[in-house]
């Protein structure tokens, strides 16, 4: 801990290269855009708190899932990584029991009483609400709730989707027909090809905890093969017996113009 004008001469100094260094795998010009960015989040921190604060440097990275997308909503293993877009926060304890947040880019100032954590009807859908409701939680659990004022800024820029190659993201990922059959098989075969992948991957890694999220990873894929499968056999069921070509005959009709 520092107080903030000490934190920007550091940062200036270059005390921090190294660290910022390693956590963006930053160049000289991506490291001085860091440099400049945190100097600026300390600078807006001093303009709503003071400057004679000592405060803490917080960096929150975005999150890239390799493998078991939403997997964890549901009890699941993830296998994540971190990335180098982040969110970075100036915090600083106070004495006077409120959590007061202020965010670059948004006009308001968020502001909450830790005397008081029942939810508020006003509140609900609100970041106030998520605050508040976050301290009751840490509470409820039997931590320490303390107040503090924050300035965060976010990485303030665009994620552009590509893929390992470099290659922009393309709705021609998205192999949809229309045909309900067409369809079904392409997704049974996009489970099939994904555990394949996991397959290979199992082959290759002995890391009993990576092999572990790999298993669960592959067993839902399985279950996704079986859940189409199932659908696929409730629309061929329903087809005229001797449509024995498995197509759609609602898409035969000639529509007039």
């Amino acid at each position: 801990m520092a107080k903030v004008q000490q934190l920007i001469d550091h940062i200036r100094e270059g005390r921090y290269d190294r660290a910022f260094t390693r956590l963006y795998a930053a160049d000289e010009k991506a490291l001085e855009k860091q440099k400049a960015r945190y100097i600026q989040a300390l600078e807006q921190f001093a303009l709503y708190y003071g400057t004679d604060r000592e405060a803490a440097l917080y960096s929150a990275p975005g999150r890239t899932e390799i493998g078991g997308n939403h997997t964890d909503h549901n009890h699941g293993v993830v296998l994540a990584g971190a990335v180098n877009l982040d969110v970075i926060a100036v915090v600083s304890k106070n004495e006077d029991g409120f959590i007061r947040i202020k965010s670059y880019g948004f006009d308001s100032q968020f502001v909450v009483d830790l005397s008081d954590l029942t939810p508020h009807e006003n509140e609900f859908g609100s970041s106030d609400g998520l605050i508040r409701g976050v301290a009751a939680g840490i509470a409820k659990e039997g931590g320490q709730v303390g107040g503090f004022d924050a300035y965060f800024i976010n990485h303030t820029t665009a994620v552009y989707p590509a893929n390992t190659n470099g290659t922009p993201f393309t709705a021609a990922y998205i192999q949809s027909t229309g045909d309900v059959i067409t369809d079904l098989h392409e997704d049974m075969a996009a489970e099939q090809k994904a555990r394949t992948t996991y397959d290979n991957i199992l082959r290759l890694v002995d890391d009993p905890d990576v092999c572990d999220a790999i298993k669960f990873l592959r067993a839902r894929e399985i279950v996704h093969y079986q859940r189409f499968g199932e659908g696929l056999r409730l629309v061929t069921d329903k087809l005229n017996e001797k449509n024995f070509y498995a197509f759609t005959p609602g898409l035969d009709r000639v529509i007039k113009k």
